[in-house]
């Protein structure tokens, strides 16, 4: 039996206060799921990911194939554009927010936890789009479906991962680059539920 990571039960506990608020924010476009609710989704996600994991490539240090393989913002955009673009739409996809160069890989460990840790709502989002806007899942869920019957798996690996980069000091460095992250994501999501707002107006 695989003992539980230390560094990712750490980030857990501390950043708990934002879960909620976070995956509230990011699921709000598929409250009632339609193909225009789920483009906004993948277009958010993708605003924030692409340049996130182009800073999470460029860290000096960091083990490249871990996060490699971690890495969906490709997966974000085929969606996208499998679905087709409205003016709408391309407005929000070429939207992209500002990502830091990363000090220390164990910063950047803690911004990856971040965007981890929302795969972990994936199955739930998988059920909700595939029942509600069967089309549009059809089409454009190979991000949703990236850790398919793997996200606990993932999960572990990446606690493992995180044990292995943390002694005392380092792991500091993981939580603070966890809160950071989590900072940055709550202002991309109000930011660009901003920007939607703007251009649906500007469509009616």
């Amino acid at each position: 039996m695989q003992r539980l990571s230390i560094t990712l039960s750490r980030l857990t506990l501390e950043t708990a206060p934002d879960h909620a608020s976070i995956d509230s924010a990011l699921a709000a476009p598929l409250e009632f799921p339609s193909v225009s609710g789920y483009r906004r989704y993948l277009c958010t996600l993708y605003g924030f990911l692409a340049p996130l994991e182009a800073s999470l490539i460029l860290t000096p240090g960091i083990d490249l194939p871990f996060v490699q393989f971690r890495l969906k913002a490709g997966l974000l955009a085929n969606d996208v554009m499998s679905l087709g673009l409205t003016r709408r739409e391309f407005g929000l996809l070429s939207n992209r927010h500002t990502i830091p160069a990363f000090g220390s890989v164990a910063e950047a460990l803690g911004w990856l936890y971040v965007v981890e840790r929302t795969t972990l709502q994936h199955e739930n989002l998988c059920h909700r789009v595939a029942t509600e806007a069967p089309v549009a899942y059809e089409l454009a869920s190979s991000y949703l479906n990236a850790y398919d019957g793997t996200v606990r798996l993932r999960w572990r690996e990446l606690g493992a991962h995180l044990d292995q980069v943390a002694s005392s000091e380092e792991a500091d460095r993981i939580v603070a680059g966890a809160h950071a992250g989590i900072a940055s994501l709550h202002d991309w999501l109000d930011r660009h539920a901003q920007v939607a707002a703007g251009l649906e107006s500007l469509a009616s």
